[in-house]
């Protein structure tokens, strides 16, 4: 079962109350529950780390295994610079979330990778997770910031990329965006309506292997531009 980015506003641990609530939805041997909330660490010296974090809980309602989000939103999530004396400004942006730092494959019911909101646009971060071993990715988003604007549709058409290059089927779980599900070829497989609740239910196609992206990374880009610089340098010349 897969929530959106942000499916919860408090801390799921320790949360007692909340896993009870989820384990009643999942029911005794039932499947896991993947969600997006925030996440603290308290570093032991008075200062406490916040995260937006993805959580994977257990049928009992436990959480067993969390990512937490690793390129946030500028401005938003966190502040690029937060103050400049000499201009007199601080800026602290509303989230003030700490980056992640490591990709993490969730082992069942096969190894996936887990993309947050934004994340999407980035494939470096969805090949990291292939090279790891993921099988499949989910991209959790909050795409409330776009209302109804064209920022929906192309959310997903930034995703449908990481399909491609990637060779692996993604599953998008979403609030008021696009909740779809992108295959391996990039074709939306299955696609449902926007500002409308429900469920959903989609059989998401596993792979295995590397493709061509995920083996060489942007290095056919340089050499494409690089390519193109020498050629632009050559047409210049005098004859």
């Amino acid at each position: 079962v897969v929530w959106p980015e942000n499916a919860v506003s408090f801390l799921l641990a320790p949360n007692p109350r909340f896993g009870r609530a989820a384990a009643d939805i999942l029911g005794s041997g039932g499947p896991g529950l993947l969600l997006g909330g925030p996440r603290y660490v308290a570093d032991g010296d008075g200062h406490v780390r916040f995260f937006n974090s993805a959580y994977l809980l257990a049928a009992n309602g436990e959480p067993v295994m969390v990512y937490d989000k690793r390129h946030l939103v500028p401005f938003a999530e966190y502040a690029p610079l937060p103050r400049v004396p000499w201009l007199g400004w601080r800026f602290d942006a509303p989230g003030d979330y700490t980056p992640g730092v490591v990709p993490t494959i969730f082992p069942d019911p096969a190894p996936f990778g887990v993309l947050i909101c934004f994340e999407a646009i980035y494939p470096e971060l969805a090949r990291d997770l292939v090279r790891q071993g993921a099988r499949f990715l989910l991209n959790l988003s909050n795409d409330a910031w776009f209302g109804t604007s064209a920022g929906l549709e192309q959310h997903l058409a930034m995703t449908v990329f990481r399909a491609v290059e990637t060779r692996r089927a993604l599953a998008r779980a979403t609030n008021t965006g696009v909740t779809a599900l992108v295959a391996p070829s990039g074709r939306i497989q299955a696609r449902f309506p926007t500002g409308v609740r429900g469920a959903w239910v989609v059989q998401v196609p596993l792979r295995d292997g590397l493709s061509f992206y995920v083996r060489v990374g942007d290095l056919f880009a340089w050499f494409t531009t690089l390519g193109a610089l020498v050629a632009l340098a050559a047409a210049g010349r005098p004859r």
